[in-house]
């Protein structure tokens, strides 16, 4: 088996297994949780979809039952759609933890890109390297090119926040866009720029592996005076109660600086279930609507 086919199949293999994931949490969550603003009760008709549980059954088409015994329920387009933007950052910083933090990203993004287009939303796939790149995803069966995308993914890049942000210009002026990204940067992320863009709602999802929230204790580690030479033994959990406040704190601004701008703040530790943080992403966003 040559090497480009080994690694095709394992993209496929991980594609499907990601996709499955994806399916098994919508099932696992409440009906109602997530509201979409992209499609609703417009009058243009777009396309039929296969029904899943929690749609209307007002919207199934009944003749196309009829002839197939196939439910399929009609997808009517809200002339005031929004694209749903899934931005991933696949900087190298993202590539750390026992629980791999980009690989949480990827599953965290196939999770809410798959309801999105189960809620008839368009879904489009972005990396803060520029590669892979999804065009819109208006239905099922044009998502699973997402899934293999997100199966593509790996660290790529030293990221430049501002440059990948200004590629929001030219996007489309009803765009709900979905940040998943650690927050560690050369460069200060512009937020402030972001909200002043026309038509651009954001979200960040802050992932966070559980190793990074606390040092690891060395005995006998100490600091050298760079004039005398002394050296200065280091107290191990005097050392870790400091880091552990340093972190905390700037979790904190970090969160402060999303909400000030306008955005929805998510913190996800690596080490909580994806469901667990779809279910709390979900729910602040149907509270902060």
């Amino acid at each position: 088996m040559s090497e480009e086919l080994y690694l095709q199949e394992e993209i496929l293999s991980k594609a499907k297994g990601l996709y499955i994931e994806a399916r098994k949490i919508k099932g696992e969550l409440l009906t109602g949780h997530h509201k979409s603003k992209i499609k609703g009760k417009g009058t243009d008709f777009v396309e039929l979809r296969e029904y899943t549980n929690g749609d209307d059954i007002r919207n199934i088409d009944w003749k196309f039952y009829g002839r197939s015994e196939k439910l399929m329920v009609k997808v009517k387009e809200d002339k005031g759609r929004i694209d749903l933007l899934l931005c991933i950052d696949d900087s190298y910083s993202m590539d750390f933890g026992k629980n791999n933090k980009l690989e949480y990203a990827v599953r965290l993004a196939g999770t809410i890109g798959y309801l999105g287009v189960s809620q008839s939303d368009r879904v489009i796939l972005k990396t803060f390297s520029g590669f892979p790149e999804v065009p819109p995803s208006p239905s099922k069966e044009a998502f699973f090119h997402f899934f293999l995308a997100l199966a593509m993914i790996k660290p790529r890049c030293s990221t430049k926040p501002l440059k990948f942000l200004r590629d929001f210009e030219g996007m489309s002026k009803n765009l709900k866009a979905v940040i998943f990204t650690d927050m560690l940067y050369e460069e200060k992320i512009d937020l402030e720029g972001i909200a002043s863009i026309e038509g651009v709602e954001f979200d960040i999802i802050h992932i966070i592996a559980e190793e990074e929230r606390e040092i690891a204790q060395y005995e006998g580690a100490y600091f050298v005076d760079p004039e005398s030479k002394e050296k200065i033994l280091i107290e191990p959990s005097l050392l870790s109660k400091y880091y552990a406040k340093a972190f905390s704190d700037w979790e904190k601004n970090v969160e402060k600086a999303v909400t000030e701008n306008g955005g929805l703040y998510i913190k996800a530790l690596t080490s909580t279930p994806i469901y667990e943080t779809v279910i709390n992403y979900l729910t602040k966003l149907g509270a902060k609507r």
